[in-house]
């Protein structure tokens, strides 16, 4: 059973009113935004901190209230300090001593980002540009009974452009929707 001519019509203007009122569209993602200017103030912070800080001398120094910081599980802490989730292949005698050693190490990360991401139809819904600017940061605290051992730093301008992704044309779409 076919759309009738009412029906595509509202199809028609429905994708003619999303064109014009969606040729261009905007949305900022924030983390920790208010607490650093950049990421070239948090890094300034951060190499300004000294092993065998505890974690209040660490929120001092970088200016940035305890509750921001994020506590690491044991898995995320692993992977931020060995890079990978590393494959611990031990006796029962070691495991003792890894329990034991793991215990005494917590991690806590401190996120920062200031993104940017838009997008534009061209040529009728044809064609999108999307477009993702701005900057974002990752430290990893990492601490042994207590005092700071390790920081892990990742993350930098983000720069991404995605041009000329084909959708459907109006056409095309008018045609599928007659299916429906």
């Amino acid at each position: 059973m076919g759309m009738s001519r009412f029906q595509r019509a509202g199809a028609i203007g429905l994708i003619g009113l999303s064109a014009v009122f969606m040729s261009a569209c905007s949305s900022i993602s924030q983390t920790n935004a208010d607490l650093f200017k950049g990421n070239n103030e948090m890094q300034t912070r951060v190499s300004g901190l000294q092993q065998g800080m505890s974690l209040a001398e660490v929120s001092s120094a970088l200016q940035v209230k305890s509750d921001k910081f994020y506590k690491l599980d044991r898995a995320a802490l692993l992977r931020a300090q060995f890079g990978a989730e590393p494959r611990i292949s031990v006796d029962s005698d070691r495991l003792q001593e890894i329990g034991a050693e793991l215990s005494r190490t917590e991690g806590y990360e401190l996120s920062y980002k200031d993104i940017t991401k838009s997008w534009y139809f061209s040529n009728f819904g044809t064609k999108i540009k999307n477009t993702v600017e701005g900057e974002e940061m990752k430290v990893v605290f990492i601490f042994k009974d207590g005092k700071l051992t390790e920081t892990v730093t990742s993350g930098g301008q983000v720069n991404d452009v995605d041009r000329d992704s084909i959708v459907p044309r109006p056409a095309d779409l008018v045609k599928l929707t007659r299916g429906l």
